[in-house]
């Protein structure tokens, strides 16, 4: 199993722009030579019309380089008036024309100049690679088989000769090419893996395996092979040919962590689980396999834990393995907590979504699931804090402000609740987030008494969401209370009874409602029936229920049902001023 290259750093970086810089010199210079030994067969020109061409020539290169390929064309084209039979024109309007991914236009300046000249390589490779790039493979095959008799010692064209085929589907003949670059240059891993590769396409496992066997065999040393030939054993279910490797592999580096995981993965074809998590224990453990292989293959299985018991233990089992070899990367921290949320240990999940935000703070979606987490437990103070600090690193986050708002409200800092959620305000885009916004201001400014802007906030939440049933209960409420505007409380009430038609609490506000309009039977028959539906367990409906009885002077049976309130828990503020006077106080 081989590791995963690294990107290249910025020194190389920098040494690949000084390549690139020498080698688009060397272009200009090549140019020229092409230049002079392209017009030696051609008549020549007159003293002037040549030292025109030239000094044009050599412009266009200039301005190539520059990366000014417009004014090059240009200059090129005029080059062709002069000389209309220039062979490195033709070429160099080709190598234009592909950097400006004009590939058919590309393509017929470079069958112009190999027209003209037909023994340049470099025009036959220039085209070839244009063919290609247009999809017509078919036509670089003559090209290349011709430069490959020629120049039967140059692997690279051979190279270039099997790649071809590959492209018009032709594994069988990429594999003879391939077979005689062996001969010119041996074997060698990248040979060897291509010609595996094609033979498994073409369905030939045995002889995928052979090639495998032959890079073995000429590397004896080298314990990767092993590793790959037993892959390539187990792919041909030849498991124990592929143990005899494995075993093999591990005699050379018996603590090699990527053989143990290539061994964990033979477990898991073949079916042996506990093999199979022994394999990956060791494999979690070792240094040599790579955090983000082992944080992909956890949550692969963790996918299945949750239907498998004996699966879920063996995952929880590399999950404290992976903690323990990789203490501080803040992937695995990740990877623990949406474990420990699905297995609802939410307290635990929020430590290490507070851990993961303690080594990167740049990152939203962790605070924003911390946030959730906040509010799942009501850890009200906690996410106060947290939202606050966040809106130092997201000042354009709207629902941190949101958050921040809403744990204000709890904390009972209304005032502060309002602010915040009004800063964030004009930032919202998002409907469903908008309605939450309108919905904690109406409640917040409900509780400081500023009425009218709690209306105001419902309302504008109503007119994006008129079936809200919630915002519509609370508000008919609050509009009871206040006992204002009872005929539009009555028909939101109304409409929220009919959405939830066993709702106690939307019974209740419905029979409040009805009270406040005087409207006292009525109002019996609907807290009657949110009695039937749990409502005699709510002190604040029991309350109610005595309240309307009182008004239709059944005084005793009120005093019973207060009485009752008390014991259920607590109710209005003048709850105990009714009982110890027998009055309905409003």
């Amino acid at each position: 199993m081989l590791k995963t290259c690294k990107i290249p750093g910025k020194a190389f970086r920098f040494q690949l722009v000084r390549f690139l810089f020498v080698i688009m010199t060397a272009v200009i210079v090549a140019s020229c030579s092409i230049l002079k030994k392209s017009e030696k067969k051609k008549p020549e020109l007159s003293d002037k019309p040549q030292i025109e061409y030239l000094n044009g020539f050599m412009e266009a290169e200039k301005q190539k380089m520059l990366g000014n390929f417009g004014e090059a064309e240009d200059l090129l084209q005029k080059c062709l008036g002069i000389n209309p039979a220039s062979d490195a024109t033709y070429y160099e309007l080709s190598s234009i024309l592909s950097f400006r991914n004009d590939l058919t236009g590309a393509q017929k300046y470079a069958e112009k100049a190999v027209s003209l000249n037909p023994e340049n390589i470099w025009y036959q490779l220039m085209l070839v690679s244009l063919y290609r790039a247009n999809g017509k493979s078919d036509k670089a095959v003559p090209i290349l088989e011709t430069l490959v008799k020629k120049y039967p010692d140059k692997d690279d064209l051979l190279y270039e000769l099997a790649d071809t085929y590959i492209d018009l589907i032709k594994p069988a003949k990429a594999i003879l090419v391939y077979d005689k670059i062996e001969k010119i240059s041996g074997i060698s891993e990248p040979l060897i893996l291509q010609k595996q590769k094609l033979y498994k396409a073409m369905g030939k496992s045995a002889k995928a395996v052979a090639e495998v066997e032959k890079l073995v065999k000429q590397y004896p040393d080298e314990s990767r092979f092993y590793g790959i030939l037993a892959e390539s054993y187990t792919a041909d279910k030849k498991y124990d040919k592929a143990i005899q490797m494995y075993n093999k592999l591990l005699e050379f580096d018996p603590h090699n962590g990527l053989a143990h995981l290539s061994l964990a993965d033979f477990y898991r074809q073949t079916r042996d689980i506990d093999k199979w998590f022994s394999e990956l224990k060791l494999a979690f453990a070792s240094q040599d396999v790579e955090v983000d292989v082992k944080v992909n293959i956890l949550s692969s299985l963790l996918l299945f834990a949750g239907s498998n018991q004996e699966i879920s233990e063996k995952s929880y089992d590399l999950m404290n393995i992976l903690l323990e070899a990789h203490p501080k990367d803040i992937k695995v921290h990740a990877l623990y907590s949406d474990y420990l949320l699905k297995n609802n240990q939410i307290k635990e999940a929020a430590d290490e979504l507070r851990f993961i935000i303690s080594q990167n703070k740049n990152n939203y979606q962790v605070w924003e699931q911390l946030f959730m987490v906040d509010l799942e437990l009501n850890d009200y103070k906690a996410l106060y804090d947290e939202s606050k600090e966040a809106l130092d690193y997201f000042p354009a986050q709207p629902s941190a402000f949101y958050y921040n708002g809403v744990a204000s409200y709890f904390l009972k800092k209304y005032d502060e609740s309002i602010a915040t959620l009004k800063s964030g305000l004009d930032l919202v885009v998002d409907k469903k987030l908008l309605v939450q916004f309108y919905m904690n201001l109406g409640e917040a400014y409900n509780k400081v008494k500023n009425y009218k802007e709690s209306d105001a906030s419902f309302d504008k939440l109503l007119d994006i969401e008129p079936d809200n049933i919630s915002v519509l209960n609370n508000y008919a409420y609050y509009l009871s209370l206040r006992k204002e505007n009872l005929d539009k409380a009555c028909k939101m009430a109304e409409k929220c009874i009919k959405a939830e038609p066993k709702s106690s609490s939307y019974l209740d506000t419905y029979a409040w409602v009805l009270f406040q309009m005087d409207n006292y039977e009525k109002a019996r028959t609907y807290l009657e029936k949110a009695l039937e539906n749990n409502g005699s367990a709510s002190a604040v409906i029991v309350e109610h229920y005595g309240d309307i009885l009182y008004k239709l002077g059944q005084k005793e049976k009120a005093l019973e049902e207060w009485n009752k309130a008390t014991v259920l828990g607590e109710g209005s503020e003048n709850l105990r001023e009714k009982i110890k006077t027998g009055k309905l106080i409003e």
